[in-house]
């Protein structure tokens, strides 16, 4: 029966014995990593899943601003802005500074959903729909604290004539 060890990047199977000398077959870490379907072990690649649960937990500071630990955070490490916004501190701890390292996935794969537009900056924030930056890529005409409701009606949508006024026909189309 094979007896399986681990190191950091290779995967070792301990296979047989030959006059009480073990054999060693070394592979790659990616092949146990493989779901089973594939011939793999299933085994989870222990990066990813770490990234993962840090972006989870980003995600937390950013649905529930008011917990305990959100607050806390927000108070210390990024008092003037959002945690999306928020800088890397060299003197932060390291759940900090691992929490950050996981809002990269959020970066990626995360943005605005416009309600009343009140929070959400046209310039800085990412709330176009364009899957490859969520952002206004050309130049602006607004400050980077005009805030999408600028370009909304009183009663709620979109002031066409104005959308039409600063942006090309592609974007107002997207927004």
């Amino acid at each position: 029966m094979p007896h399986f060890g681990f190191s950091q990047d290779v995967f070792i199977v301990l296979v047989g014995r030959k006059r009480e000398v073990r054999k060693i077959h070394w592979g790659s870490w990616e092949k146990p990593c493989e779901s089973k379907d594939l011939g793999g072990l299933g085994f989870r690649n222990l990066e990813t899943f770490n990234k993962a649960l840090l972006a989870k937990q980003g995600w937390r500071l950013i649905l529930k601003p008011n917990s305990l630990v959100a607050r806390v955070l927000k108070n210390r490490y990024y008092p003037a802005s959002s945690f999306m916004n928020a800088n890397k501190c060299s003197l932060g701890s390291m759940i900090w500074n691992n929490i950050l390292w996981g809002r990269g996935i959020l970066e990626v794969d995360t943005r605005w959903r416009i309600g009343n537009g009140s929070t959400v900056s046209i310039n800085i924030d990412r709330w176009i729909p364009r899957p490859s930056t969520f952002q206004i890529v050309s130049p602006c005409v607004f400050g980077d604290s005009t805030t999408v409701n600028g370009l909304m009606l009183p009663l709620g949508g979109w002031n066409v004539l104005l959308l039409k006024a600063f942006f090309s026909e592609n974007k107002v189309e997207k927004i």
